[in-house]
């Protein structure tokens, strides 16, 4: 029972280590889900604030690149303020700007619309600046200079203009934008630094339980106060999403152990049965060796039967045709020579009808044994069926296999068989060689090499023909 409540105790032990694991992977994927979705919302306010910057310097560059306002400059006639300036508000109105003011080369002004002091002292502190962004009286700004060349100096003169940027316009997702003063920056974490235009802005993010509060504070000298823009996003997505993981995980782990529960319990009941079936499952394994023994020897048999020729001990036709299609494909993957000797004896039928069966069978291993003596790991002997046999050669040229059949040939004619104590016979065969680059196929080949056999023994007995060699007959 102790071994029982130890296995159990480390179980809910692994079962604990494996949960918080999981537990504290899925918080901080969704922490970086959080941080992805949060540094969106940050991009699009910042490129918000970037389309104020580009339709001012639309409207700067466009105005100051024009005649009149050169013209201007060089006659300094006040004409033309009369005609440009008469009406502000729809001056302002169609450049689609707040405020307007012109410098002289000096960076004297000389005409601003509408008169507004607080702004104009607070863009002629920002003239050495091509645009940005500056706080005024807990509002945010947009400013853009444009240089007017003018033609009797070399210095130039400044055409500015503000927009107030409309925190309505820069709303994401129903969040709340405002102004503070974040002279408390030291307290939030380390800023990231961006720019917009030519003012530094820099990025704070600081979370609280329910919420992700945004920071971002814009450098700017002119301000006393440290002001910057907030905007808060709600975290009831990933606060949410923390605790489905938990009620899952802990499903999870509920079913885990009530499935340890019920697994131990039928161990259990199992091991009551286990004595008294011991002997039952002994007595069976000792029968199910025996049958399989059986089974194995008559596997082994049956392989034999299948792939050994009975009375020569060579491969079987089947067993034959399976490695020389092996051996065909790769004589054609590596580029190799693959020759076939197809091997009839002469006149086998007349040993069978003179001395009996029997007497075949002998004359049919004794060829086998001799062949066998000529034979390496790189040919493959069969029986077809009958007295008909076949020889791979693998990487052996036609000419080295003729060679190799003319020594079986001049081996077995040298001998006699003893089919009886006192009667020996004589035999002979005739082969016919093929190679793979004569055919597609292992049949193909053999068709050629048979006819080629056939060929020899209707002009001789004891004979080898081949396509690259003349025929040859014992007597040459």
């Amino acid at each position: 029972m102790r071994t029982y409540l130890i296995l159990g105790a480390a179980f809910l032990t692994a079962l604990l280590s494996i949960f918080l694991t999981a537990f504290l992977l899925l918080k901080q994927s969704y922490i970086k889900i959080e941080d992805t979705h949060n540094a969106y919302i940050q991009q699009g306010l910042l490129y918000s604030l970037d389309q104020y910057l580009n339709r001012l310097r639309t409207v700067v560059i466009d105005n100051a690149a024009k005649d009149e306002l050169q013209a201007f400059l060089k006659s300094k006639e006040s004409a033309y303020l009369d005609r440009a300036f008469k009406n502000s508000s729809e001056v302002l109105k169609s450049l689609q700007v707040d405020f307007l003011q012109l410098l002289d080369e000096n960076k004297t002004l000389i005409k601003a619309l509408p008169k507004k002091d607080g702004i104009s002292k607070a863009l002629l502190s920002q003239k050495e600046k091509r645009n940005g962004f500056f706080v005024l009286n807990n509002n945010l700004y947009a400013f853009y200079n444009a240089k007017i060349k003018s033609p009797s100096k070399s210095q130039s003169a400044l055409l500015q203009a503000v927009s107030r940027v409309d925190f309505k316009s820069l709303l994401l997702e129903n969040k709340e934008i405002e102004l503070i003063d974040l002279s408390f920056k030291k307290d939030l974490l380390k800023p990231r630094i961006e720019k917009l235009g030519d003012t530094q802005i820099e990025l704070f993010v600081k979370k609280s339980p329910k919420s992700i509060q945004n920071y971002i504070l814009f450098n700017d000298k002119t301000s006393e106060k440290r002001i910057g823009i907030k905007f808060t996003t709600s975290r009831s997505i990933y606060n949410q999403s923390i605790k489905n993981a938990l009620i899952l995980l802990t499903i999870i782990g509920l079913l885990i152990s009530l499935l340890f529960g019920l697994i131990l319990f039928r161990y259990l009941e199992s091991k009551k049965h286990k004595n008294r079936s011991k002997e039952i499952v002994r007595k069976r394994t000792k029968k199910l060796q025996s049958t399989m023994h059986e089974l194995k020897e008559t596997v082994t048999k049956l392989e034999k039967i299948a792939y050994v020729d009975e009375l020569t001990g060579v491969k079987t036709r089947r067993s034959f045709f399976e490695t020389a299609a092996k051996w065909f494909e790769n004589a054609k993957k590596d580029g190799k020579t693959l020759c076939f000797a197809m091997i009839d004896l002469d006149d086998f039928k007349v040993i069978n009808d003179t001395y009996g069966h029997k007497a075949g069978d002998i004359v049919l291993k004794d060829f086998c044994r001799s062949c066998e003596k000529f034979l390496d790991e790189n040919t493959v002997f069969g029986r077809l069926g009958g007295e008909e046999f076949v020889i791979g050669f693998y990487g052996v040229s036609i000419k080295n296999a003729q060679k190799v059949c003319e020594k079986i040939e001049a081996y077995i004619g040298e001998k006699l068989v003893h089919i009886e104590p006192k009667v020996k016979v004589a035999y002979t065969f005739s082969f016919g060689l093929a190679c793979n680059d004569e055919a597609k196929d292992v049949d193909g080949v053999l068709r050629i090499a048979d006819s080629r056999l056939y060929k020899a023994k209707g002009s001789s007995k004891s004979l080898i023909r081949s396509k690259k060699t003349p025929p040859r007959t014992s007597d040459d």
